[in-house]
């Protein structure tokens, strides 16, 4: 997966976070954040020399 790809990734998860805490979703709201933190460390593993890593 490209840096920008997860860059966008990242962005969207942190937008639906904020939606999910206004409409007092806490389940989901949770659910997307274990995904945005999935998300920033595979970002940061790309980001040390690895190359492609899925997600």
């Amino acid at each position: 997966m490209t840096q920008p790809s997860l860059d966008k990734i990242i962005e969207q998860l942190q937008f639906c976070i904020v939606d999910a805490k206004a409409l007092q979703l806490k389940m989901l709201e949770r659910i997307l954040s274990i995904a945005l933190l999935e998300a920033s460390e595979v970002k940061e593993k790309s980001g040390n020399g690895r190359g492609n890593v899925e997600l």
